[in-house]
């Protein structure tokens, strides 16, 4: 009996629970999200190149005036 009066106090430290980490939800959002930028990145540069194009056509027209007629024979 004398010996279990002198044991030590037992110190017990509570540890948080850990955190679950990553779920297969998370990667399919995260996959999702990325996907949606990389679309919207190519719609505007499509948009971009697109204009590009209709400005230049407009300020470069096509040369009709200076190709040889194939309507009038070679005379």
């Amino acid at each position: 009996m004398v010996l279990l009066q002198n044991a030590p106090p037992v110190v017990v430290t509570l540890v948080p629970k850990p955190s679950q980490g990553v779920n297969l939800g998370d990667v399919l959002l995260g996959s999702l999200g990325l996907a949606g930028v990389l679309l919207v990145g190519a719609a505007l540069l499509g948009v971009v190149v697109a204009l590009g194009m209709v400005v230049w056509k407009r300020f470069h027209p096509p040369e009709a005036n200076h190709l040889p007629s194939i309507t009038h024979g070679g005379n």
